[in-house]
């Protein structure tokens, strides 16, 4: 029963594959989107069933790339694809290491946005209007398995989950949105200097 659910953190990198409703991870972790701004418009105007094909496998090399970043470059998870959106953590290092792991997070919306554009140039060469759209804040967030046997889907909660993705949302493609509490973290002064503090 969900009464006996067991809440631990999250010491080492989250295994999806372990968790389940009763056994969940609370952790403290930055949370981050990043959606391809441009590509659901560019789908809808294949006309072709070839083009659409060809348009799916640009985006399994995109995936692919966006995983390469973040579990290759960095120590960190990704939990869901939404379409051309993806959903991602960093819950590393664990612990006390706050400033560490919101710097790790900084550094990941700056490396999904650098590879992206390398790779959306290579893949993408006659579109110049799909770029990267990034959402990041950082918070307390529980990560668990939820649904029926067979069909358990890999969820994150808590309000800086919405924040991120109101963030996202909020951005333009090539754009880095990120919280005040994020940006607060930042001890870089011409790193502080690339973000322009917007309530």
């Amino acid at each position: 029963p969900l009464a006996d659910m067991e809440l631990s953190e999250a010491h080492v990198l989250i295994d999806p594959d372990t968790l389940s409703e009763r056994t969940s991870k609370r952790t403290s972790a930055v949370v981050c989107y990043a959606d391809l701004d441009g590509f659901t418009r560019y789908v809808q105007a294949a006309e072709r069933d070839e083009d659409v094909v060809s348009l799916v496998r640009v985006l399994h090399m995109i995936r692919a790339e966006i995983h390469a970043v973040i579990e290759q470059d960095y120590p960190d998870l990704v939990l869901q694809h939404q379409g051309d959106r993806l959903f991602a953590i960093v819950h590393m290092p664990p612990g006390d290491r706050f400033d560490k792991r919101c710097a790790n997070g900084l550094a990941l919306a700056i490396g999904l946005q650098s590879s992206m554009e390398h790779v959306l140039n290579a893949y993408l060469q006659g579109r110049k209007d799909i770029h990267l759209a990034v959402g990041v804040d950082v918070g307390t967030v529980l990560v668990t398995r939820l649904g029926k046997k067979g069909a358990r889907e890999v969820v994150c909660l808590g309000p800086q989950v919405t924040s991120a993705e109101d963030l996202q949302l909020r951005s333009a493609g090539r754009e880095i949105r990120i919280s005040k509490a994020l940006y607060e973290t930042i001890d870089d002064e011409t790193l502080k200097r690339q973000f322009v503090k917007d309530n």
